[in-house]
């Protein structure tokens, strides 16, 4: 694949920082010149923000303009979003207003089920550093800028994994999850291809079975260690302010995430309230 470039220069709602290090991606890492590269679907992209606008260069499977039209959705008018939503109140209007950057990532759907699964009760370094573990070992090299960069595993490359080849990259008690879910859609249980034509009602009955659901039960369950409590809520009192800081953020992505059509699949999987308790699970962690 060639490099290719892209710039935007008529842009709004568009922070790098809002959109990459809100918690709703774990393969976006700041570079040193305030850039940000990730890795998505067959694509590695850098992108940054210059004087005369938003500059993405990267190789893409496809035309980079398509690209990223689609998965930073810049066909949706957010401003419009942001009017109705800041018709509710003030408090709404305050989240508006902090996470004013924000963008929804229109992620590829088998990533997003495997990480979300990786995230129950876990923190964002370790979410992505498990992530990048799964990559390294069983996914596809692709080279930019003569680094090495690594494509996200299919099912196929999956397969064959077991569950103490999962724990050896890092995701704990998770592994037996990952492993199941795998073997379901491997084995034809679950087409998540299909997903789209599936109801709500219907999908959440497969989450009730995907590893999604038993992660979610997981996060909100207590701690039998004495010790671990203990440290859990030290924990969680250092970052009590800056939860505070960071909740209405967070708060504001995940409404206009229920807002937008598009991604309305990827909240009917997961279910509003896990993705909101993860979002404060990562803040607080």
């Amino acid at each position: 694949m060639k490099q290719q470039e892209f710039l935007l220069e008529n842009y709004s709602s568009f922070n790098l920082r809002d959109i990459f290090e809100c918690g709703q991606c774990f393969r976006w890492n700041k570079e040193e010149d305030g850039s940000y590269t990730g890795v998505f679907a067959n694509n590695v992209i850098n992108v940054s923000k210059t004087t005369k606008g938003i500059y993405f260069k990267g190789v893409c499977e496809k035309d980079i303009v398509n690209t990223v039209i689609d998965y930073f959705d810049l066909d949706r008018d957010y401003n419009e979003i942001k009017r109705t939503l800041a018709k509710v109140d003030n408090n709404m209007k305050e989240s508006i207003r902090y996470g004013e950057g924000i963008r929804i990532l229109n992620q590829d759907l088998w990533e997003t089920i495997i990480s979300f699964i990786i995230s129950a009760n876990n923190n964002i370094p370790r979410i992505s550093k498990s992530i990048d573990e799964i990559s390294k070992r069983y996914g596809t090299e692709i080279n930019f800028e003569g680094e090495a960069y690594y494509l996200f595993p299919t099912v196929n490359q999956l397969s064959n994994v077991t569950k103490d080849e999962f724990r050896k990259c890092g995701v704990g008690f998770r592994d037996k999850y990952l492993f199941d879910t795998v073997s379901d859609i491997k084995n034809g249980k679950f087409d998540i291809c299909n997903f789209k034509e599936i109801s709500t009602e219907k999908l959440r009955k497969k989450r009730l079975i995907l590893g999604v659901f038993f992660a979610c039960i997981e996060c909100e369950s207590p701690i039998p260690n004495s010790n671990k409590k203990r440290r859990a809520q030290k924990k969680t009192r250092r970052a009590q302010k800056k939860r505070g800081r960071m909740e209405n953020k967070f708060w504001a992505m995940m409404l206009l995430e229920n807002l937008i059509p598009s991604l309305k699949l990827r909240i009917d999987l997961l279910g509003p309230w896990h993705s909101d308790f993860l979002a404060h699970r990562h803040c607080a962690l």
